[in-house]
């Protein structure tokens, strides 16, 4: 395959729900938190937008996720060709700038295991957060909710942060900084629910050769 499966692949844990931590807060708190992404996971379809600063630069993801099985992703990285890629359901197709191709069958399931993560992910129970109750960021009012310090495998203070619309109760922000950093995380995740979402398959992109 011509496209490097490293950055088909890269950062996809990202746009996943909060997995479970270490240090004690409460459940009561993450199980707000799982409620905010369960709503997401109901709703017609909603974008993610992701900032991330790595070694080597800015890098920047768009998702747009159409329940039950669909993804459309760009991906721009200094350095690198633009990448986007589609999931539907089991077949995922990719385009580095030359035209879309279908992905073979054992680079597909990596994606189809990311679109059965987002979508339908193993039921667990409630994560540890620590209410962070009504807060302000970039202008906006949300209901904020932060891991312990470090839990994210990190040991120099990085969280994560999420924040909630409190009319929707759907999560609208997703924050990995160091604590009291959050103007200037490492990565920033924001979520949008345009109406009437799309994500449909190319047209005429040469299938793959199976292995």
């Amino acid at each position: 395959m011509r496209v490097k499966i490293s950055i088909i692949c890269a950062l996809f844990a990202l746009v996943s729900a909060p997995v479970a931590h270490a240090e004690k807060a409460s459940k009561a708190c993450g199980q707000e938190v799982v409620a905010a992404f369960d709503k997401q996971r109901a709703s017609k379809g909603w974008k993610a937008d992701i900032i991330s600063k790595t070694a080597a630069g800015v890098q920047t993801q768009s998702f747009t996720y159409v329940p039950p099985s669909s993804m459309y992703r760009k991906i721009e990285a200094p350095g690198n060709q633009s990448v986007e890629t589609i999931g539907m359901g089991t077949y995922a197709w990719y385009d580095e700038g030359n035209g879309w191709y279908e992905m073979q069958p054992q680079f597909a399931t990596i994606v189809t295991r990311h679109l059965r993560g987002v979508f339908a992910p193993e039921k667990k129970d409630a994560p540890d957060y620590i209410c962070l109750g009504d807060v302000t960021y970039e202008g906006k009012s949300y209901k904020g909710y932060r891991t312990p310090a470090g839990t994210d495998g990190d040991t120099s203070g990085i969280a994560r942060t999420i924040y909630v619309d409190p009319k929707t109760g759907l999560v609208a922000v997703n924050l990995i900084s160091k604590v009291g950093e959050e103007k200037d995380p490492k990565v920033r995740q924001v979520y949008s629910y345009p109406d009437n979402l799309k994500v449909e398959a190319p047209v005429g992109a040469p299938m793959a050769t199976k292995q």
